[in-house]
């Protein structure tokens, strides 16, 4: 992301209209900064981001947003964006928290230029409604689908956590009790789909999440399918190939309607490898390449790159990437069953698992995002993807905010940087001549007579007002005893009322 110049009083108004940080917080995150920094706030706007960042007032994508111009858009419908954690070609993934109850979710957004295509929107209300009909622990909730105006958007539970895939790139293959442990989670998350007819046809490690507390959450369902799909086309039949080179079942690569949950269960052994090994089973080669041996040559032996591994944990392996849906497990509930039917040999080390904690490196580097925390989506590392596709508008500041002085009434902003001295020619002399005779001026006014307007006008006012009372008692006394009143009603007797004295009239 490229970041304009932008000023220190630029930077702040930009903040203020955001609406990201209430107006008392700004004012006091302010005044501490400009404590720390000897009485004024840094002349840097960047070093003022970065002190903002390390108190928690804004986060690392907020302030290189806010640096690039961008001050609307951090916000969808009752949601604040935190950041983003992944993108792809269907869609980005965000951190968000509700304004009010500060509860953390993740946003799945779908990009705005994708509505052209009506397809691509039933798609994505599809996989939400499919997201929604599942309720187990390993399997990443849906909270809600929302739009605002043309932006729709899902909101999930967000696992704050790692990725499978990132997991074993940075710490290696697991320790087999894990390995254990997250096979067994991720079968019963897929027994609970299957059993509700929902086939996921994208099982990777990139699509498994380990919340830092250990728990696994199956996410993404952007390729899943009912078993029963009324119209195919939603799930994606008529695009070919589905799934991921690496991962792909055999019948899924020949026509993506064959699959089935044996299918996915294919997937898991490929990512049981995986997670053994470092490496995906067939990894060799191009695209095509690798999707030609998952369907002609035998699984390899996990064993030779795992020696360590139990032959019974390698049969489940070979079993679950047998080239035929015939020779596999045929339900998620049998693999459930040979799991626990095994006495494992080895027992947990004790030693939890480690993942890096964002806010740690949450720091103001212009350069890509590199964020450790995971989501449901492919939450993968990205390189400021442009976000006008997505929530953010592209609007530069116009410059103007007049509550702007009054929220920094005390806080000492750098001085402007000085306009360069300009440099006037002297105006040649002009001949007095050129000029007309002057025109007379009036005497002035003097203040006596002001005095004698006043008196006048004031003397005025109180024969006016006397002549109104005479006037008054005058007509008061003619109507008492004008003849028209003999047969009118006296008044028999006055009665106090809620709204006043109430007068009751009698003949």
């Amino acid at each position: 992301m490229t970041t304009t110049t932008t000023t220190t009083r630029d930077f702040v108004r930009r903040l203020r209209r955001s609406e990201l940080i209430e107006v008392d917080s700004l004012r006091k995150s302010l005044a501490a900064i400009q404590t720390k920094h000897g009485g004024h706030l840094p002349d840097d706007a960047k070093v003022l981001a970065e002190d903002l960042i390390g108190g928690g007032a804004i986060t690392q994508w907020q302030a290189k947003n806010l640096l690039s111009g961008r001050w609307k858009g951090f916000f969808l419908g009752k949601y604040k964006l935190l950041r983003q954690l992944g993108v792809g070609g269907m869609s980005a993934v965000f951190l968000a928290e509700h304004a009010v109850m500060r509860r953390r979710v993740a946003i799945k957004v779908l990009p705005r230029r994708r509505l052209s295509n009506p397809l691509n929107l039933s798609r994505f209300q599809q996989e939400a409604r499919t997201c929604a009909m599942l309720n187990h622990p390993n399997v990443v909730q849906v909270i809600d689908f929302d739009r605002v105006d043309d932006q729709h958007f899902m909101v999930m539970e967000f696992v704050d956590g790692m990725d499978l895939q990132r997991l074993v790139q940075q710490q290696g293959p697991l320790r087999l009790h894990r390995v254990v442990e997250y096979l067994r989670c991720s079968a019963s998350g897929l027994q609970h789909a299957h059993e509700r007819g929902i086939i996921h046809r994208d099982i990777k490690p990139l699509n498994i999440l380990i919340h830092r507390d250990g728990v696994l959450k199956i996410s993404d369902l952007g390729l899943a399918r009912l078993r029963y799909d009324e119209d195919p086309s939603l799930s994606g039949e008529t695009a070919g190939v589905l799934g991921t080179a690496d991962y792909v079942a055999p019948e899924q690569i020949r026509a993506s309607h064959l699959a089935d949950g044996r299918s996915d269960l294919y997937s898991l052994g490929c990512t049981l490898y995986f997670m053994l090994t470092g490496r995906a089973p067939f990894a060799q080669g191009t695209v095509q390449q690798r999707i030609a041996n998952h369907q002609t040559m035998p699984p390899p032996d996990v064993r030779k790159l795992r020696p360590d591994c139990p032959t019974e944990l390698a049969e489940i392996c070979k079993r679950l990437m047998a080239k035929s849906p015939e020779d596999r497990y045929p339900t998620a509930t049998l693999l459930l069953q040979a799991i626990d039917r095994v006495q494992w040999s080895f027992s947990p080390s004790g030693v939890p698992i480690s993942i890096p904690d964002h806010a740690s490196s949450d720091s103001l580097s212009m350069g890509s995002d590199s964020g450790n925390g995971s989501s449901a989506g492919n939450a993968v590392s990205i390189s400021d993807a442009p976000l006008d596709d997505f929530s953010l508008s592209n609007t530069s500041d116009d410059g103007s905010d007049a509550s702007l002085d009054d929220l920094l009434a005390g806080i000492d902003l750098p001085a402007a940087t000085p306009a360069s001295t300009a440099t006037f020619q002297p105006l040649a002399p002009v001949p007095a001549s050129t000029f007309s005779a002057p025109a007379p001026i009036g005497k002035p006014t003097t203040a006596s007579v002001d005095v004698g307007q006043n008196k006048t006008i004031i003397y005025a006012g109180i024969g006016m007002a006397a002549f109104a009372v005479v006037f008054s008692v005058i007509m008061s006394i003619v109507f008492v005893f004008s003849p028209e009143d003999k047969g009118r009603g006296m008044i028999k007797r006055s009665e106090g009322g809620k709204s006043g004295n109430v007068v009751i009239i009698g003949n």
